[in-house]
């Protein structure tokens, strides 16, 4: 729910509308998730300001992390993409020796920023989508084209989980998590995916009514339902925008993973993590922990908390040995609290009527 106004004044007179309308209504906003007074927010692939409207600076952030190539095929399929989007941009890296030189790491960063600024047009109306996906050991890939023209990227690691789904899994992964993304461009549109293996164009083509016994796959199918599209392989030599993204992962050549810890200020597991996922670096949430776990510095900062020695409960041989004691509460009549009294050697109750809590008996 997004509420807006003309002005701060406006704006302010519509909110306190909806909290008193909310509160008639007996219902409870969760004020941590809610933002309250921003300048610009993210809607339908947007970035949506006072008289501005901008394209959303994340369905690029993909092609912008792209790293420079570092090694041979790699370059490759840069210049192979490059090359597959030349009729929207002017492609003129053309470096066929590795390792390549200063001149040429400047027209990769140029042509990455004169690719972004092409897809970074408004959506036309009128024209369908396809969405190109593609899957390697750690990385899933995905780009959004109208008529041939990116329109959006998308790119992250695989997490642990993740990386030990089934090939054909691993595979159809990328196709729901696009259409999960992008979902607010393709709802009610007709739209083409498109796919480097046969077997899952075959398992999520909407004329193929055969049974499915992967229940994965069965859900999946289930969720896709909703949309109207339809799905075609294509070769991965041919699939050239995504096969560039899920095989070239973001990490600099030769990281480390405890330098970019320590690089970062010894954060915790879970920041840490997320720094890892929102970046792309192919390293599982298991590597992070490792290096979180094994590092002196955050061994030493890390506060220590008191653990008692474990203690033994004493074993209960006959009657009251040991005796459990408890309230429960609250319960209609005079005498709301319950005292709930438990012999362990025999497991019976005895339950006494209370007023309050104040005294045990």
């Amino acid at each position: 729910m997004t509420v807006t106004g003309e002005t701060k004044e406006e704006h302010d007179a519509n909110l306190k509308r909806l909290l008193d309308a909310a509160a008639d209504c007996n219902l409870t906003l969760n004020e941590d998730k809610s933002k309250i007074c921003v300048t610009s927010l993210r809607k339908f692939g947007y970035l949506i300001s006072y008289q501005n409207l901008k394209p959303d600076p994340d369905r690029l952030q993909a092609l912008f992390d792209l790293s420079i190539p570092s090694s041979s095929k790699e370059l490759k399929r840069v210049c192979g993409m490059f090359a597959y989007y030349a009729r929207w941009i002017h492609a003129l890296l053309q470096a066929s020796n590795f390792p390549i030189g200063p001149e040429d790491e400047r027209s990769f960063k140029d042509l990455k920023i004169d690719l972004g600024r092409a897809s970074l047009g408004s959506i036309r109306e009128g024209v369908p989508f396809e969405i190109e996906t593609d899957s390697s050991d750690n990385v899933l890939a995905a780009v959004l084209s109208q008529g041939g023209r990116p329109v959006a990227f998308m790119s992250r690691t695989l997490s642990h989980c993740e990386k030990r789904y089934p090939a054909i899994e691993k595979e159809a992964t990328p196709v729901i998590e696009a259409v999960r993304k992008w979902q607010h461009f393709i709802m009610g549109r007709f739209f083409t995916i498109v796919t480097d293996q046969e077997a899952v164009s075959f398992m999520f083509n909407q004329r193929h009514h055969g049974k499915t016994k992967n229940t994965k796959i069965l859900c999946w199918r289930l969720e896709l339902g909703h949309y109207n599209f339809d799905i075609r392989h294509k070769p991965g030599v041919q699939n050239v925008a995504p096969d560039t993204f899920s095989q070239m992962c973001n990490a600099a050549p030769g990281i480390s993973l405890l330098e970019l810890h320590q690089s970062l200020g010894h954060p915790g597991y879970t920041r840490f993590y997320h720094f890892i996922r929102q970046h792309n670096l192919p390293f599982s949430g298991k590597d992070a922990k490792a290096v979180c776990k094994n590092c002196h510095t955050c061994a030493e900062v890390k506060p220590q908390f008191f653990k008692p020695d474990l203690q033994t409960l004493i074993k209960a041989v006959r009657p009251w040995d040991r005796i459990s004691v408890d309230f429960k509460s609250p319960v209609s009549g005079h005498h709301p609290y319950l005292l709930i009294v438990v012999d362990e050697h025999s497991h019976f109750p005895f339950v006494f009527p209370c007023k309050n809590m104040r005294h045990l008996l």
